[in-house]
């Protein structure tokens, strides 16, 4: 009968630490939830500028379908976004597009791409979140890999004539193996990374941009 007894008395004990614990985490969440919040808004307001230095303002729209339309304080947070530049005479400067995948050792890479509308072309990135390894994966990064960041200068992503996806895909290949402009000149001993960076773009490229081309009205019209 004791042995039953202390086996209860530690079964509840459990029970009272699981449900402060639980608490704990909630409560925790609920504080610290705002602050993520602003802190990611504010890592993707910088990366904005970044990719589109003339930025006088930008709107942020959500995909709803197949429809892109402004988002407000009651757009779930879960719905894919894509934020438009606008210049200082309100002219579309161009898009700036989140996504994320696995990469090198990780499933933590999250980046914003710049398109180009007009010239239907990607013309840089941002890397928003990496949990890359330190001097390896982050070489993406590197100015002085000049091969691969130039590959961004215009970087190919035009449709199909159906406007359905892009007419050539969008990929990295080896380091000097470039010979189209669809394609990324990968880095020498970080290929994979570089390799994920492609297929992420090219993802998200081929979902959206058939979309965007079907809003572009829309997006020309959004900083009014």
């Amino acid at each position: 009968m004791k042995e039953e007894t202390g086996i209860l008395k530690l079964a509840f004990a459990g029970i009272v630490i699981a449900v402060i614990c639980g608490l704990l985490i909630s409560i925790t969440d609920t504080i610290t939830a705002p602050y993520i919040a602003k802190n990611e808004r504010k890592v993707t307001e910088n990366s904005i500028m970044s990719v589109y230095p003339n930025t006088a303002k930008y709107v942020e729209f959500a995909l709803e379908g197949k429809t892109l339309k402004k988002a407000d304080s009651k757009t779930g947070k879960k719905i894919p976004r894509i934020f438009a530049s606008y210049d200082k005479d309100g002219k579309l400067s161009g898009l700036a597009i989140p996504t994320s995948g696995p990469s090198f050792a990780s499933d933590g890479l999250k980046i914003l791409y710049a398109y180009n509308p007009e010239k239907e072309c990607v013309t840089g990135f941002k890397v928003l979140k990496s949990t890359e390894t330190k001097g390896f994966g982050d070489r993406i990064l590197d100015p002085k890999e000049t091969a691969f960041q130039k590959s961004f200068d215009c970087l190919d992503a035009k449709l199909n004539p159906e406007k359905t996806g892009l007419a050539r895909i969008i990929e990295t290949v080896l380091h000097g193996k470039k010979v189209n402009s669809s394609q990324i000149d990968g880095l020498a001993g970080a290929t994979v990374t570089s390799k994920a960076l492609g297929a992420m773009i090219n993802k998200s490229a081929q979902e959206l941009l058939p979309i965007v081309a079907a809003n572009n009205a829309t997006l020309k019209e959004g900083n009014k």
